[in-house]
């Protein structure tokens, strides 16, 4: 890593980095590396290729301090806030989540109401 920033490295990809690293070093062929990663060679080739143009950097996750792709729009996100502590209190996920849907037209799964909802403890889930 030649900016010298200390990254910590997850138990995957400290494993990724061994395996790329037995590679480079000829112990392991790309095949058995890539049947270790349970990855394709191809994909194992691309770690390859990151790992030869910007060292044990190049196998963390690209994706790591990234929010993901699936989260909810900031705004939807309010204006279901706004409406569920207003004229949802009362009511589960369920009838909730058909209240936002048929008056409100923001169509969202039970799953993301009730989640919202336990946040703002508007909704507390039942114990088994």
């Amino acid at each position: 890593m030649s900016s010298g920033k200390k990254v910590m490295l997850t138990m995957q990809e400290a494993l990724r980095l061994d395996l790329i690293e037995a590679v480079v070093a000829n112990e392991i062929s790309l095949d058995e590396a890539a049947e270790s990663m349970e990855v394709t060679p191809r994909h194992c080739r691309r770690l390859l290729d990151r790992y030869h143009q910007m060292g044990p950097a190049g196998l963390i996750n690209q994706r790591r301090g990234k929010p993901s792709n699936n989260r909810l729009p900031v705004e939807l996100k309010a204006r279901a806030i706004t409406l569920l502590t207003s004229e949802c209190h009362e009511l589960g996920p369920t009838r909730a989540r058909l209240h936002l849907a048929t008056h409100h037209h923001i169509e969202l799964s039970t799953e993301t109401v009730r989640r919202l909802m336990t946040e703002l403890n508007l909704w507390t889930p039942r114990k088994n």
